[in-house]
């Protein structure tokens, strides 16, 4: 059997339209890019549907507004008890996917009048493309230079290898990494690559209108020195991501950057996404105390309440 793939926008609004397949079809990475301002109910759907095949690191890049709503809500009562209104609040939203959750609350804290510096981060922040001689073939990197894909004018094969039932997809991604691959990672290298932004089309647009919010690329472990008023990094420092060990670091380099009676979130989302478990802290003396769950709260929350 062979698969072609999806390499044209409207075949990915068809597919994104139709009722779900037993085997999900592969979709070109770089049609992110025809996704621009305001979008359709369709083109959301698509764009979804897009963002569901998309690696990064140990997840995808989708997430939707209201998604973090529940925590949200907690935040931004403590935030008008906490800090004087005449106070900047800062706010890292770390590993925040494609970033329309952050726009959520952007729009939230915002609409409370508040000065207001919003910094919406994510390591897998843009795939890197590389289009060989010839016109035919693209390779898709991540923003680490891992490959994901390569492209053909009607082909769509997966860096990792193709299923058995698709012998002939599989013959052609052994030549693919042979020939192809290699002479992609030259070009990376030497710069050659078209960079295409993975945030949602709204996170991009209200980052280019207003200078109060921001996107970038930041790194989990080795964060930005803040300090922050607000630290979110919900779903991603889940236990089925992460042990225990690997947590504590993480979170020993995030605590040093939120204020001093500033509030980091952390959590996860269960199943779809529509489950939220999550825990607001406070860092009073330099420590996190506990100030309030969303249902269950994080499972980790003895990592975080231990830190000294």
């Amino acid at each position: 059997m062979l698969r072609f793939g999806i390499v044209t926008r409207e075949g990915l609004l068809e597919a994104a339209a139709a009722a779900p397949a037993k085997i999900a079809p592969a979709v070109a990475f770089p049609l992110v890019e025809t996704f621009t301002g305001t979008l359709s109910e369709s083109e959301e759907e698509a764009l979804a549907f897009l963002y569901g095949g998309i690696p990064a690191g140990p997840s995808i890049k989708l997430t939707w507004r209201e998604r973090l709503r529940a925590i949200d809500d907690i935040i931004l009562p403590e935030i008008e008890r906490r800090f004087a209104r005449e106070r900047t609040i800062r706010v890292h939203d770390m590993a925040a996917s494609n970033a329309i959750s952050s726009v959520d609350f952007f729009e939230q804290l915002a609409a409370t009048g508040r000065a207001l510096s919003y910094l919406a981060s994510d390591f897998y922040d843009a795939l890197l493309v590389v289009s060989l001689p010839g016109g035919r073939w693209r390779v898709v990197f991540n923003a680490e230079g891992e490959p994901l894909q390569i492209v053909g004018r009607r082909m769509v094969l997966a860096s990792a290898g193709e299923r058995k039932r698709f012998p002939v997809n599989r013959l052609v991604h052994r030549w693919a990494e042979g020939r192809l691959v290699p002479k992609a990672r030259a070009l990376l290298a030497a710069g050659k690559a078209e960079r295409i932004a993975l945030f949602h089309p709204e996170a991009l647009a209200l980052a280019a209108r207003d200078e109060r919010f921001r996107l970038g690329r930041e790194n989990v472990f080795e964060p930005p020195r803040g300090p922050f008023e607000v630290v979110k990094i919900v779903s991603f420092l889940s236990p089925h991501r992460f042990d225990r060990d690997t947590v504590r670091r993480a979170l020993m380099a995030i605590t040093p950057t939120i204020a001093e009676g500033g509030l980091l979130a952390v959590g996860r989302t269960q199943g779809t996404g529509d489950r939220l478990d999550a825990s607001l802290f406070a860092r009073e003396g330099g420590r996190l105390v506990w100030v309030a769950d969303v249902r269950d709260g994080y499972a980790y929350k003895d990592v975080v309440t231990g830190l000294g």
